[in-house]
């Protein structure tokens, strides 16, 4: 009888060394990945702790968006609310998984979106929000109350400061000057494409977790480059082959490795590939393709 009593309480007493290991370790496990988040700031509190949302969890967060963000490095969002009087905050701070991807889904949003304020590697700061991205982080900070916005200032230098590393934007930048680089936005797969410009509703350029790109925007020319990077110079190839194929009632080919596919009356996308590149003139109201060429010219003399 003894010798049971004693191990009913051995066991007990390992599973709740267990349940507190597991507790801990779930913790550490979500929290490591993230800046410290404050429970308070100025005369705003947090009544809630702070929530988690991992992969696909990302849907009950933003709904039908989490597409996009899942086409980078998603790994999670952590999410804070702040309190004042009648008034709140909302923190979501995204775990990209890499520099490159926090500076892709912050590149989403146009320039248009908010003025720079100094915050992180690049911000949106409008009276309502803010965005910036640093590290592997992308950072939003809304408001629906025009007078908070020192706070939300406030918030945003908070966790700044709490983002120890600053992380490197893409290297695909490298072919674009300083100018053009405030100008594009840098995606991986067809949804984050189409919310910057509508290819088509297919997978045509055969885009995944292993192809980059950019599409630079040229407001003033009613134009925008694409420049697309392939794992191999064979899939650029083929993937320019399979466009053409996807489009060949709407394409005209200047020569080998050049096409043409008319959009509108003067309305044009020219396609073509260099190495394992493939690159694009979009909107383009006229079928020249001086453009194209003189970005190939600059780009071939960066890579050879």
């Amino acid at each position: 009888m003894k010798i049971n009593r004693f191990l009913k309480y051995t066991i007990i007493f390992l599973i709740l060394i267990i349940l507190i290991y597991l507790i801990a370790f779930r913790k550490k496990g979500v929290n490591y990945q993230f800046p410290e988040i404050p429970e308070s700031f100025s005369d705003w509190s947090a009544k809630e702790p702070v929530r988690f949302y991992k992969g696909d969890e990302i849907f009950h967060f933003i709904n039908g968006e989490g597409v996009i963000y899942l086409e980078y490095d998603f790994k999670a969002v952590a999410v804070q609310q702040y309190f004042s009087s009648n008034k709140n905050i909302e923190l979501a701070v995204y775990n990209m998984g890499r520099p490159e991807d926090a500076f892709g889904i912050f590149s989403l949003y146009s320039p248009d979106e908010g003025t720079p304020f100094g915050i992180g590697n690049d911000d949106r700061t409008t009276d309502f929000s803010i965005k910036f991205w640093k590290d592997k982080y992308f950072v939003n900070i809304t408001t629906y109350n025009m007078s908070t916005r020192d706070d939300i200032i406030s918030l945003a230098k908070i966790i700044d400061k709490n983002i120890p590393n600053t992380g490197k934007p893409p290297e695909i930048l490298k072919y674009f000057t300083k100018f053009e680089q405030k100008n594009l936005s840098y995606f991986h797969g067809k949804s984050s494409l189409n919310s910057i410009y509508h290819i088509d509703d297919k997978n045509i350029l055969r885009l995944n977790r292993d192809t980059e790109g950019v599409i630079c925007s040229y407001p003033e020319n009613i134009k925008k480059i694409l420049l697309i990077r392939y794992p191999d110079e064979k899939s650029a190839q083929n993937t320019l082959k399979s466009l053409k194929g996807s489009i060949k009632d709407r394409t005209v080919e200047l020569k080998d490795n050049f096409l043409i596919w008319k959009r509108a009356e003067r309305s044009f996308d020219i396609f073509t590939h260099s190495n394992n590149y493939l690159a694009g003139v979009l909107n383009k109201n006229t079928d020249s393709n001086k453009d194209l060429l003189k970005f190939l010219d600059n780009l071939n003399s960066i890579i050879n």
